[in-house]
């Protein structure tokens, strides 16, 4: 773990971003094959998976939002200076 700390901030910030927008279109992508094909099959287990599925979505979706407000916010300040 030693050598996370060697590498630039922005660097992981881009990477928390890539892979959270990779986890959130495998979840949409999920949630919607369920919907489409698996809902009238579902037991109560199956809208207990549909559930956590939904919630790691919204969990992943702020995780993205929120790293590309800051990947945003960076390259606006380092354009603004001289």
């Amino acid at each position: 773990m030693d050598f996370l700390w060697c590498l630039p901030l922005h660097f992981m910030t881009k990477t928390v971003f890539a892979i959270s927008t990779l986890i959130f279109i495998i979840l949409i992508y999920r949630i919607i094959q369920i919907l489409v094909n698996d809902l009238n099959r579902l037991t109560s287990y199956g809208y207990g998976y549909l559930a956590g599925l939904t919630i790691l979505f919204i969990v992943v979706f702020f995780i993205a939002i929120f790293s590309g407000i800051k990947i945003r916010k960076r390259s606006l300040s380092k354009k603004n200076t001289f």
